[in-house]
């Protein structure tokens, strides 16, 4: 699995060295987790300026990547979202890093679909057509990202970049995910 970090704050603050410097930040963790895993398939990090996500990615291990340092340092908000990518679905390229953003929304994603191959062109039929046209890269985040954004829409929960219900946008994420998690279940006990 990836490893991400997100901070929320009241104020802008700084990241730079719970991403770069601490004992587990996502450069260490990107060399070498606690478990001895490395996540050298890419990564992302946003953050916000005037309400807008500004993501920055690369596809190098951000351990040995002089970008993933600067994009670091550069992420000073009230709003970071940062992760580094062991890939399980989707190769390593640009597109396949998180975070993922549409309009305001950003997204990044700890865990695999396991069943996405036979739940992927279900999950596309249910996204509009219009957010599939922004799907880049193959990973099952990026899918479950606009699908997800789609299902908010349609249960009113949001408008474009607007937050209409914070309580209905909860229920519709717990619904939603807690009705891919039953379909993924069964996907796999099927091809078992």
């Amino acid at each position: 699995m990836c490893r991400m970090f997100v901070q929320r704050a009241s104020h802008s603050l700084s990241t730079a060295s719970d991403l770069l410097d601490s004992p587990h930040s996502l450069r260490c963790q990107s060399d070498c987790d606690l478990v001895g895993r490395n996540h050298i398939d890419g990564w992302g990090v946003a953050y916000y300026r005037n309400r807008q996500p500004l993501v920055l990615r690369g596809i190098e291990p951000a351990y040995q990547d002089p970008q993933f340092s600067e994009a670091c340092v550069a992420a000073r908000s009230t709003t970071v979202m940062a992760h580094v990518r062991r890939a399980s679905k989707g190769i390593r390229k640009l597109e396949n890093c998180h975070p993922f953003t549409r309009g305001k929304w950003s997204f990044a994603h700890n865990g695999t679909l396991t069943a996405l191959e036979s739940l992927r062109e279900k999950i596309y039929r249910e996204t509009k057509a219009a957010s599939r046209r922004l799907i880049r890269g193959d990973t099952d985040s990026e899918l479950i990202f606009h699908w997800l954004l789609d299902s908010l829409d349609k249960q009113k929960a949001i408008a474009g970049d607007r937050c209409l219900s914070l309580t209905r946008m909860r229920h519709t994420i717990a619904l939603s995910l807690a009705d891919l998690d039953s379909r993924n279940a069964q996907a796999e006990q099927g091809s078992t």
